[in-house]
């Protein structure tokens, strides 16, 4: 016994309750048509009615692709144009217009590519894969399978990773590489599990048997096929279960076992597509394995009752019936190497019967179509042979073609030399507007930093202007009104106002000594001077300056016999302003209370300043540290200039803060 195989290369659709369901749903879309707007929702319509007629009324499939490519175009709705342009192609492919499938295919391929579809670009390459397959062309088919294979594993959509593994199956099986074969259903398996999608599992269960099968296990081809069939059976997908069956009847050992599962496929096959390749192939089969009975004598070891009548004349008669029948579909389907197969049976089973002229008439049949094929063949070596002479004369014409070439070599050499030189040429030039184009970015970059540069000058006496502005005002308003009114404010108050005015005096020379030392750190060649300074010095400073101010505790550490290499202006005006922030920060805070300590920390000095505010918030953490000017004027400049003091004699600031609770500034020497 033997089975033929022929690809599967669309998935099994169900039957009975699904084809009924299906006419159901097409009825409904064909009623919602004409309410739908002329919009993309319109075009989706067109899209899923093509679809359903795609198997079953190919020209109007065509026709609802045909007008919604039209609207989608008009919509420049490309995705939809993509889509349309997919059924197209299946339905051309039904029809056997094979050219303009591709075609089509081709069409939904470069519209994917353009949007960036990776999905279906990679379902195209797998049509077009398919559609060169079915075609034959094996070397074409690869190239699509293998591209749709790599962009698959990109995405990882397990279920085109199944089945493109699946056709690449078909392909290395029609090879005859079963290893291949047997290696892709294998991967088809893993990932049609991966997708949850029963039917390609079952496929790929299938293709399994079937290499199986080939390779001689057929223990393990029939619990593959099996595992399908359960598969089949619960999703209820009858061309399935027929094929299945149909493979089952040829690992059957036993006569009677085979003839039942053929007889099952059959009667699946007759209400599903008798003329299915694998329906005539089953029907032979099924001759074949009756005529087995008669011609190996097994009579006495299959015991008749069902499908085996208990009469040989029965079962010849069975088995030429089965044989004929296949026999003449063969011929329909134009399936040469089965109609050889076939009649060759057909003439062993008319010697039997004794019907001598009818058998040797078959037989030459069977010869006269076997010799066809070996002819072929041998045309095919024949028209090898000649290419291969062919190239030989080739080659001869080459070999005297060479004196002619070498003869041409010098002039060659001569237009060759002057392209190099034109070549160095244009690469000079080349490089010459590299340098150019290399020099315009480093001048536009510089001005750039120029023009940020005066953005900062800008922003820098915009607030120099609002520091000094305000004490200014005050001493003036004071001796504006010192001396238009001066018998508005009492002795004690003239004298409390004076010692303010002294001590904003005294601030504001401070403030301005600040600003000069800070503007003689940005002059590129100034350097601080760096010398051994006594802590306790620069704590002196700090409560000799700020020991007028009320409402504020400052507290000083006593520092010991600490030494600190620094800059002492640097330093101090750095320490001043950080007081006189914490102290505006307190001003009206009752308890309110300022700290300077010291710290020795392996080899640094660490000064730190604490006070017992509002704290600070992230945000204002991060612009006090960061390198940028803070935006608020209201802050003053002082942090900004802290910074780039600090920077100068190599003192780290650290802070840390928590709202409601004070803040730490730590300067690290």
């Amino acid at each position: 016994m033997r089975i033929f195989y022929f690809t599967l290369l669309l998935f099994c659709s169900n039957n009975g309750n699904a084809q009924l369901k299906g006419k159901l749903k097409l009825d409904s879309l064909l009623k919602a048509f004409s309410a739908t707007p002329e919009d993309t929702s319109k075009v989706k319509l067109f899209h899923q009615i093509a679809n359903m007629y795609s198997n079953r009324n190919v020209d109007s499939s065509i026709y609802y692709c045909t007008n919604g490519l039209a609207l989608a175009e008009n919509l420049n709705y490309k995705k939809g144009m993509e889509a349309l342009y997919r059924v197209m192609g299946i339905a051309y492919k039904n029809k056997a217009q094979f050219d303009t499938a591709v075609s089509m295919y081709e069409k939904s391929l470069n519209l994917n590519r353009e949007i960036g579809n990776k999905e279906g670009e990679c379902s195209a390459l797998h049509n077009l894969g398919s559609l060169q397959l079915s075609l034959t062309n094996d070397v074409k088919a690869l190239g699509y399978l293998m591209e749709g294979l790599a962009i698959a594993e990109g995405t990882k959509n397990y279920y085109m990773l199944a089945s493109l593994n699946n056709s690449l199956y078909s392909l290395y099986f029609n090879q005859q590489d079963f290893k291949k074969a047997r290696q892709y259903s294998l991967k088809g398996l893993e990932f049609s599990k991966k997708a949850d999608k029963p039917d390609v599992t079952a496929g790929s269960l299938r293709d399994l048997g079937c290499a199986e099968l080939e390779l001689g296990d057929t223990a393990a081809a029939r619990r593959y096929f099996n595992e399908a069939l359960t598969i089949y059976d619960a999703t209820g997908n009858q061309i399935g279960q027929a094929v299945i069956h149909s493979y089952l009847s040829v690992t059957e050992s036993n006569l009677r076992n085979a003839i039942e599962q053929g007889l099952q496929a059959k009667l699946l096959w007759d209400s599903l597509s008798p003329m299915h390749s694998i329906a005539i192939n089953n029907l032979g089969n099924l001759g074949g394995a009756y005529l087995d009975i008669v011609r190996y004598d097994t009579l006495h070891h299959i015991k008749p009752g069902g499908a085996i009548p208990a009469s040989r004349d029965e079962l010849l008669a069975l088995a030429e019936n089965y044989l004929h029948t296949a026999m003449m579909l063969t011929g329909e389907s134009n399936e040469k190497y089965m109609y050889y197969h076939f009649s060759a049976m057909y003439a062993d089973l008319q010697e039997i019967k004794g019907n001598y002229k009818t058998a040797l008439q078959y037989l030459r049949i069977s010869t006269k179509i076997q010799d066809s094929m070996y002819s072929q063949e041998n045309k095919n070596k024949i028209s090898a042979l000649i290419s291969e002479k062919e190239i030989s004369l080739r080659d001869k014409e080459i070999e005297l073609n060479k004196l002619s070439i070498a003869a041409n070599n010098r002039q060659r050499l001569a237009l060759l030399g002057g392209l190099g030189l034109l070549a160095i040429i244009g690469g000079l030039i080349y490089w010459q507007s590299l340098t150019r184009k290399r020099t315009n970015t480093t001048l536009l970059k510089l001005n750039t930093e120029l023009d940020d540069a005066n953005k900062l000058k800008a922003k820098f006496f915009a607030i120099l202007s609002h520091d000094f502005r305000g004490p200014v005002a005050n001493l003036v308003s004071f001796l504006e009104m010192q001396e238009h009114e001066p018998g508005m404010l009492s002795a004690e108050q003239k004298s409390e106002h004076q010692k303010k005015i002294s001590h904003s005096a005294s601030a504001l020379l401070e403030t301005m000594e600040s600003m000069l030392l800070w503007s003689k750190g940005q002059m590129e060649n100034f350097r601080p001077e760096i010398k051994q300074v006594a802590v306790r010095e620069l704590f002196d400073h700090i409560e000799s300056f700020f020991s007028s101010i009320e409402n504020v505790n400052l507290k000083i550490e006593d520092p010991g016999d600490m030494m600190v290499s620094t800059d002492v202006n640097y330093l101090q005006t750095i320490m001043h302003n950080l007081t006189s922030n914490a102290i505006k920060i307190l001003r009206d805070k009752p308890g309110a209370v300022v700290s300077w300590k010291a710290a020795q920390q392996g080899t640094e000095t660490v000064l730190s300043i604490s006070d017992n505010g509002p704290g600070l918030s992230t945000e204002q953490s991060k612009a006090i540290l960061s390198d940028v000017m803070m935006q608020n004027e209201k802050t003053g400049f002082g942090f900004h200039m802290i910074r780039d003091l600090a920077k100068a004699i190599r003192c780290k600031i650290s802070l840390e803060t928590n709202p409601g609770s004070g803040t730490i500034f730590r300067l690290s020497i």
